[in-house]
């Protein structure tokens, strides 16, 4: 069995080197509604938030690629796709349900939020060695 640590260290090492002035964004996770009275389901309490500060690089999106996909699965491809890499983090694993707050470059204290749409991950041997995401505005 091979080690992959060389390879989640450039990882971790290249994104914190390529994000932008050292930016994080906040990564949100938010549980399920809960439903305080049993009698009446409909009522529910919005759900907990759990924020982490992470790094991800944001790639541009190829709109090549996007051309070439709705062409072959003849389906639509939405505009103002936002793409990223992030390495693990030992405090959560990201899922879709998720949300990423960007802080705005032109207006400090105001952000972004983008949606998670997919997340991939390279894992060699059960080893995460890096996440691929794609988010939606």
């Amino acid at each position: 069995m091979t080690v992959y640590d060389r390879f989640l260290n450039l990882s971790i090492r290249l994104i914190e080197k390529y994000t932008p002035n050292g930016t994080n964004v906040t990564w949100v996770q938010k549980g399920s509604p809960t439903v305080p009275d049993a009698n009446k389901p409909w009522e529910t309490e919005p759900a907990a938030e759990v924020t982490f500060d992470v790094r991800i690089i944001f790639l541009p999106d190829v709109l090549e690629d996007r051309q070439i996909l709705k062409y072959l699965g003849k389906t639509e491809i939405g505009e103002g796709q936002v793409n990223g890499r992030m390495h693990p983090y030992d405090s959560f694993i990201p899922t879709i349900n998720d949300v990423v707050r960007r802080p705005k470059e032109d207006a400090p204290g105001e952000y972004v939020e983008l949606v998670v749409k997919a997340v991939d991950e390279y894992r060699p041997e059960n080893q995460t060695i890096v996440y691929d995401l794609e988010f939606g505005l």
